[in-house]
């Protein structure tokens, strides 16, 4: 009873640090729940266009035909599973109008059930019904994109032939889902009823094809469940040819961007968490300087330790509940409104909620934080002597032990990696704020040293401003250390954001190409040169590529017969790239979408085909394969043997949709190689778009077009919804720093009142007073932004580089600006504080 009595009492007259701990630990939490939710939202929508991709929740494919026994086990295991599945055929082949006109074209031979997700939009059917399907399979229908129809001057209603057949055209396919997250496809598509594959003929012994089933999950919401039968069917068919996949891993790009999101994700909470600690324990530390002589006064009547410091910790436990309901309340009110204005700016929906796992998640990382940095402060200031207390006046924030925050500082390693999801991101932030901490101690030690040299030989102003950090120097140290570690989290914050949302938005819309044209032979490139001039198109990059076989790496052979390099799955990825076909090209000069990141500057002109040439690769491609820089690399190209050096690594901009390569050779060695070329074209209009397709139909009938656009509008759609989510992340981050910021400004200016008194009684002019404090203020802040944004530009430059793959973007002036306009606030609210410390009624209180 006597501690309830002492709870409540204390609720009742703390009454503005109860307020203050909901409000700042409150819009923590609410950072957390908000990134949490975003995150899961984002993860949601990406994951549902995957599954819209595959038109599944998993597939099976192969590329060869599965042979019956195969095809038997997995038809069992999904019949005794009740699982649904319907095949999908694709390939490639020339189709034809009726007076001999050929184009390559994407065949997409789907099975009756096909889709269970995702749908094509038609020009006279914008929303396909499962009657509509119906009629591909029933009738000798084809849909086929439009750009196809361009190219072939095809009409609704026309025949064409495909294989050894003629099918009517139902309609044309203005967008699909089946293409964001499969491979690149090389031509336009036709989808065809599976039943007429033998009509055609195509599909014979040897033919190059892509073999997959698609699979239904009815309880696909449950990962475990999938992954269950993933890795069943893995086991059943026991095949490395036959590969089984889900919606999360069907896309590389998807699964680099859900990757990347989540790691930054992460990141942003732990910054956002970490500020609201920061934050109440200065205020904590502050209220407890006001709160030191009640607590000897308890002590003097009696009320041991022990009492007191399990008052302090339910008191604690009820406010992280009421900042725990301030937060979910909050987020369920706003979330719908957030929801909406996320799909004006995006044009995408977002389900903003939050799982069982995800309360519990934010209710322990809520309870142990608060704990673990706030008790060591209760600890300090119960645990000295009253004699003590009440013997001097207080100014200063009692000292603690170090090694009480040893548990805090663990906690926040914890979190760094749980919340990153990698031990090496979690260390390497954990290992950035320890550098902060020794350097802002060294840095202040250094600066009482000067200060005791009287090496700074300033006005009265400026000499006693520099001896007032020097004097208290606990105090100065924890401004100097809060200041630095929320602006390192702030600019760290805003430097990585910057970076994620270059390389995630598709810049320079207006420069992108809109076409790509292929299998442009030698014999057509200057015809189709001069039809680009004579009607001024806008061609944007012609490459060559040759077709060549990886051979040999520093003189060794590779074969796919060699077991021994199949231990594990990374060398089972590594053999498959090193003996696939693979297209190289040469030129003079980088793209703009690329660049080098190690190595020394691009290739250098090759005197003849025996020498040993200069070779550039693509960074990731390279480590998949393991090759390293100055290893030799040969080539099968038509029978001749090329060999070439590693000189240099560069990294693509995939998202520009140039026509890049993963290998390139210096020019001279591969100009007399068999080759086609690539071109990408931008288009003004969709006029200008038709009128290429019929010049290039009829002057260039063997060359063909794919109208890439579309794909960049889904693509772009992605990385927009993403972008929008790094960019809320960073200004709730900012929120929190100012909010931090000014409560430790703030705090410090209060713990000084004393002092201002003292030197006003002395005869210092208040114009005096505020000029020296402002300037002791000032220098701290000074270098504490100096000093931040130093480590945090380290921390970003190796995140971003050597974790995220992501190109470092910002320039200097960039990188300085959130700390100098961090710096410039609060440089102004020092200014305000001061007077209003300052003001008549101020200056004649009591002490």
């Amino acid at each position: 009873m006597r501690l309830l009595k002492f709870f409540t009492k204390g609720l009742r007259f703390d009454k503005f640090y109860n307020f203050f701990f909901v409000f700042c630990f409150g819009f923590a939490l609410l950072g957390l729940i908000f990134v949490e939710s975003l995150g899961s939202g984002i993860t949601q929508k990406i994951q549902n266009l995957a599954q819209k991709g595959i038109a599944s929740d998993l597939i099976i494919t192969s590329r060869t035909p599965i042979t019956d026994d195969k095809k038997n086990l997995i038809l069992n295991f999904l019949n005794k599973n009740d699982l649904e599945q319907t095949p999908w055929i694709e390939t490639y082949s020339l189709v034809a109008q009726k007076n001999g006109n050929a184009k390559l074209a994407h065949l997409n031979f789907v099975g009756n059930l096909f889709p269970f997700y995702g749908t094509l939009e038609l020009e006279n059917k914008k929303t396909l019904s499962p009657s509509d399907w119906a009629l591909l399979h029933q009738q000798d229908y084809v849909w086929i994109e439009k750009g196809l129809a361009s190219q072939l001057n095809l009409k609704i209603g026309d025949s064409l032939k495909i294989g050894d057949s003629f099918f009517k055209i139902n309609d044309f396919i203005l967008t699909d889902d089946f293409s964001s997250f499969r491979a690149f496809s090389l031509a336009p598509k036709i989808f065809i009823s599976l039943n007429h594959i033998q009509k055609t003929k195509l599909i014979q012994y040897g033919s190059t094809a892509n073999y997959a089933y698609s699979i239904k999950l009815k309880d696909n919401q449950n990962p475990a469940r999938l992954l269950d039968v993933k890795e069943s069917l893995k086991k059943i068919i026991n095949d490395k040819n036959i590969r089984v996949q889900d919606y999360k891993d069907s896309g590389q790009q998807s699964n680099r961007a859900i990757t990347l999101l989540n790691d930054y994700l992460g990141l942003i909470s732990l910054v956002c968490y970490m500020l609201g600690l920061l934050g109440l324990y200065y205020f904590t530390q502050y209220i407890l300087t006001k709160k030191i002589k009640t607590i000897a006064i308890y002590k003097s009547l009696g009320l041991d330790f022990k009492f007191l410091f399990k008052v302090e910790v339910l008191q604690l436990f009820f406010l992280i509940l009421i900042s725990l309901l301030f937060s979910f309340t909050t987020f369920a009110i706003f979330a719908p409104s957030l929801q909406k204005h996320i799909k004006v700016l995006s044009g995408e929906e977002l389900a903003l909620t939050l799982s069982l796992k995800s309360f519990v998640k934010i209710f322990l990382i809520g309870v142990l934080g608060v704990y673990l940095s706030l008790l060591p402060l209760y600890w300090a200031s119960l645990k000295q002597e009253v004699k003590s207390i009440l013997g001097e006046i207080q100014g200063e924030a009692p000292q603690i032990n170090r090694l009480f925050f040893l548990p805090l500082l663990l906690y926040i390693g914890f979190l760094s990696i749980y919340l990153s999801h990698s031990f090496k991101i979690g260390f390497l932030f954990l290992g950035a704020l320890l550098l902060l901490l020794l350097l802002s101690f060294f840095v202040l030690r250094f600066l009482l040293y000067l200060v005791s040299r009287d090496i700074f030989k300033f006005n009265l102003i400026n000499t006693h401003a520099l001896k007032l950090i020097t004097r208290y120097f606990h105090s100065s140290f924890t401004l100097f250390i809060s200041s630095a570690l929320g602006i390192c989290l702030l600019v760290f914050i805003f430097q990585v954001e910057n970076s994620l949302r270059n390389d995630l938005i598709l810049k320079n819309s207006d420069s992108r190409a809109d076409l790509f044209l292929f299998d442009l032979q030698e014999s057509d490139l200057e015809k189709f040169k001069k039809i680009s001039v004579d009607h001024h198109f806008k061609t944007q990059m012609i490459s060559p590529m040759i077709r060549a076989r990886f051979v040999k790496v520093n003189g060794k052979k590779f074969t796919k017969d060699d077991e021994a390099l199949y231990q594990t799955r990374e060398s089972e990825n590594e053999e498959r790239f090193r003996n696939r076909g693979v297209n190289l090209s040469y030129r003079e000069s980088l793209s703009p979408s690329e660049r080098v990141v190690q190595g020394k500057e691009f290739l250098q002109k090759c005197k003849n085909i025996e020498d040993i040439c200069e070779i550039s690769m693509e960074i990731n491609y390279a480590q998949r394969l393991g090759i390293k820089l100055n290893d030799r690399l040969s080539f099968d190209v038509s029978g001749v043997e090329v060999e070439g050096i590693v000189t240099n690594f560069r990294r693509v901009k995939w998202t520009s949709f140039d026509p890049n390569f993963f290998i390139l050779f210096s020019p001279g060695v591969l100009e007399e190689a068999p080759k086609t070329y690539l071109a990408s074209l931008k288009v003004a209009s969709l006029e200008e778009k038709e009128k290429i397709y019929r010049l290039i139909s009829s002057q260039l009938p063997m060359v063909s077009l794919i109208d890439i656009s579309e794909i960049i509008r889904k693509v772009s759609r992605i990385f927009d919804i993403m972008a929008l989510g790094i960019k809320l992340s960073a200004l709730l981050s900012l929120g929190m720093s100012l909010l931090v910021l000014f409560s430790v400004v703030l705090n410090h200016l209060e713990l000084r009142k004393v002092d201002m008194k003292l030197l006003s009684f002395m005869g210092f002019s208040k114009s005096m007073i505020t000029s020296l404090f402002f300037k002791k203020f000032f220098i701290i802040l000074f270098l504490s932004v100096i000093l931040s944004t130093a480590v945090a530009t380290g921390l970003s430059l190796l995140l971003l580089t050597h974790f995220l793959n992501v190109e470092y973007t910002l320039t200097l002036l960039k990188t300085l600006a959130p700390g100098l306009t961090i710096l410039a606030i609060l440089s102004v609210v020092i200014l305000i504080k001061l007077k209003l410390i300052q003001s008549k009624r101020s200056l004649n209180s009591s002490f």
